[in-house]
């Protein structure tokens, strides 16, 4: 059996953060636990992100999602405007609940993609040359 975690990977030349989901993670988890692993990263403001739900058995809520999203706001100040956030999922609840996702973190762009390839071409696709 897989144990549950949350998963965070800097890519600092990049500039892209990887987040994965992995097993059943509980939604308070997830808040704290990826908040508390962004707060280790210098400007994170700075970084696109890539969320990797591949292998979420979890459930993650509305409420839970807007606790997130609160927390996020608070840790970067607006500062990630442009930024852009892929998720890459084919769970339809999660495709379904899209534009809830991107109401809780204004500023960023975000995207599902069904593969992490897509997703990671579409973050460099965004990247200055």
């Amino acid at each position: 059996m897989t144990r549950a975690r949350v998963t965070l990977t800097v890519d600092r030349d990049a500039r892209i953060i990887f987040v994965r989901y992995i097993g059943e993670v509980d939604g308070q988890t997830i808040t704290e636990s990826s908040i508390s692993q962004f707060s280790d990263v210098e400007n994170v403001w700075e970084y696109d992100a890539i969320f990797d739900l591949r292998r979420f058995d979890g459930v993650l809520l509305s409420p839970e999602v807007q606790v997130l999203g609160e927390r996020w706001r608070e840790l970067v100040s607006g500062r990630d405007a442009g930024r852009r956030s892929a998720i890459i999922t084919s769970d339809p609840f999660l495709i379904a609940r899209l534009p809830v996702t991107r109401q809780r973190f204004p500023g960023r762009t975000i995207e599902i993609f069904a593969t992490f390839d897509e997703g990671l071409e579409w973050i460099k696709s965004g990247k200055l040359s």
